[in-house]
């Protein structure tokens, strides 16, 4: 007996369907197996009914074990796929979502660095502000300095000025007493000047008289 491996009859069987229709009835795969497993051998066709009765319920666990794994394997794909799907919706959302926030971060930066320039600008011109306030303040020193200096030399001059003032009272006072005694010695001059003229007068009347 003539013993057939599957692996050895499926191929050409396989090719021998396709030859007759896409999905042939289970009697018409039978008629085809027998008919090749009977060609070339001598076995009866009992035999080779059972030949083909076994080749076929191994095809039949062969073909569901196949049919399981690429079911389980579509399910597992079909599963990446929908895990892959759900995977590359998170990225577009979190994209979009990454996008606007780059674009509010470009926005604020803007504000901010508009924020910066004035700022600065503000700065700049305070410190100018500052330096003028700060140069006048150092004329206004150098003013108060130069003025308290005059101050002090003023009140100098004052003091010469009263003492000079006070001993001009005093030699004031002094010509004023000398000027009373020349009048007084003026007066009495004057007088006796005056008695003796009246005397002069008085002595020819009284020779006359006698």
């Amino acid at each position: 007996m003539c013993s057939i491996s599957p692996k050895q009859v499926t191929p050409d069987l396989l090719k021998g369907q396709q030859e007759l229709s896409v999905d042939p009835p289970e009697d018409a795969a039978k008629h085809l197996l027998f008919t090749f497993l009977k060609d070339g051998t001598a076995d009866d066709d009992s035999t080779t009914q059972k030949k083909v009765t076994v080749l076929l319920e191994t095809v039949k666990k062969d073909y569901a074990a196949e049919v399981k794994f690429l079911q389980q394997k579509q399910a597992a794909l079909e599963k990446e796929v929908s895990g892959l799907k759900q995977r590359l919706e998170t990225e577009i959302k979190n994209e979009k979502t990454l996008a606007k926030a780059c674009e509010k971060a470009r926005t604020e930066k803007k504000k901010l660095q508009d924020e910066l320039a004035r700022s600065q600008g503000e700065l700049y011109k305070l410190s100018d502000r500052l330096a003028e306030i700060e140069a006048a303040l150092q004329s206004t020193k150098q003013e108060l300095t130069q003025m308290k200096a005059e101050r002090e030399r003023s009140k100098t001059e004052m003091k010469d000025l009263q003492q000079q003032l006070s001993e001009m009272h005093d030699e004031l006072d002094h010509a004023k007493k000398l000027e009373v005694t020349d009048t007084d010695k003026d007066v009495l001059l004057e007088v006796n000047q005056s008695a003796r003229l009246h005397s002069s007068c008085a002595a020819p009347r009284l020779e006359a008289v006698t």
